[in-house]
C-alpha cells in the first residue's frame, strides 16, 4: 500500500484479492505523477545531449490560427474511439512514450496509464507497479527488448531518449536489460495485474502501431468467461 493512501474493505474473496487496499481509483483521477528527482534540471539547446537533468526550453504559447500540437489532435482523434469501449482498458502513446489518449477503465486498471503518463518509466521508477505487476521480471524484459524493436535510437524522439537516459542512470534493473541489446517484437500477449481493488487480472493485450499518426495503440481485454472478466467488469463499475 502506497503512503497517504486510506485503506477500505472489499466484498472480495481472500484468495482473489487483498482485504485492505489503497484507494486506487482516486489516485487514478489524479493529475499525471511527476518526477521525485532532486537535481535542479538545466536548459537543453541543440548542442546538448538529451540527460535526466535537460529539459526543453518552455513551449510558446500557440497563437490563433496556428496548427493543433499533435498529442492534442491525437486525443481529438482517438478519445472518442477509446470512451466507446466501456470495458475494455486501452490507451495510445505517442513517439516520446507518453500517454496521448486514454479511457476510463485504462486508467482504473494503473493511474500510470492517464494521459500525459509515461508508463515505461512509471515501471522501472515507481515503486508500486512492482506490486501491481506480480511477473514484474519478466515484463520488464519484455518491455525493453519491446523498445528496441519499435524504436530506432538513430532517429528517436528527444522526448524517449530523455527517458531512455533516466531510467539508465536511477534504475539499475532498466540499465541491465538496456545492455543486453535484445530485441524482441510482441504485439499480443498476456499480463498478469495483482489490482489493489479487485485481485488478480490475467489480461491479453494488443498493441497496434499507427503508423501515419505515429502512435501506438495499447488493447487489453479478458477472456470470455473467466474470473479475470467478472473481476474486470467489477472494475470498471467502480
Amino acid at each position: 500500500m502506497s503512503r497517504g493512501c486510506a485503506g477500505r474493505r472489499l466484498p472480495t474473496s481472500p484468495a482473489s484479492a487483498p482485504s485492505t487496499t489503497c484507494d486506487w481509483s482516486r489516485a487514478a483521477t489524479s493529475t499525471p505523477p511527476t518526477r521525485s528527482s532532486k537535481v535542479s534540471p538545466r536548459r537543453c539547446n541543440s548542442t546538448t545531449a538529451p540527460s535526466p537533468t535537460c529539459t526543453a526550453s518552455p513551449t510558446p504559447r500557440p497563437r490563433p490560427g496556428d496548427a493543433v500540437p499533435a498529442p492534442r489532435r491525437a486525443q481529438a482523434d482517438l478519445q472518442p474511439l477509446l470512451d466507446g469501449w466501456p470495458l475494455t482498458p486501452a490507451y495510445a502513446q505517442g513517439t516520446a512514450g507518453h500517454v496521448v489518449a486514454a479511457n476510463r477503465p485504462a486508467v482504473a486498471l494503473c493511474p500510470f496509464f492517464a494521459v500525459g503518463s509515461n508508463p515505461l518509466r512509471a515501471v522501472f521508477l515507481e515503486p508500486e507497479m512492482r506490486s501491481l505487476y506480480p511477473q514484474w521480471d519478466d515484463m520488464t524484459a519484455k518491455a525493453v527488448s519491446g523498445l528496441r524493436a519499435t524504436h530506432s535510437i538513430n532517429d528517436a524522439d528527444p522526448g524517449l531518449l530523455e527517458s531512455i537516459g533516466e531510467m539508465t542512470v536511477t534504475s539499475e534493473r532498466f540499465r541491465t536489460l538496456w545492455a543486453r541489446r535484445e530485441v524482441r517484437r510482441g504485439t499480443a500477449a498476456y499480463t498478469r495485474f495483482n489490482h489493489p481493488l479487485v485481485g488478480q487480472l490475467d489480461l491479453r493485450y494488443e498493441k497496434l502501431l499507427r503508423p501515419e499518426a505515429q502512435q501506438l495503440l495499447v488493447v487489453y481485454h479478458a477472456d470470455q468467461g473467466s474470473s479475470s472478466a467478472e473481476r474486470l467488469q467489477l472494475l470498471t463499475s467502480l
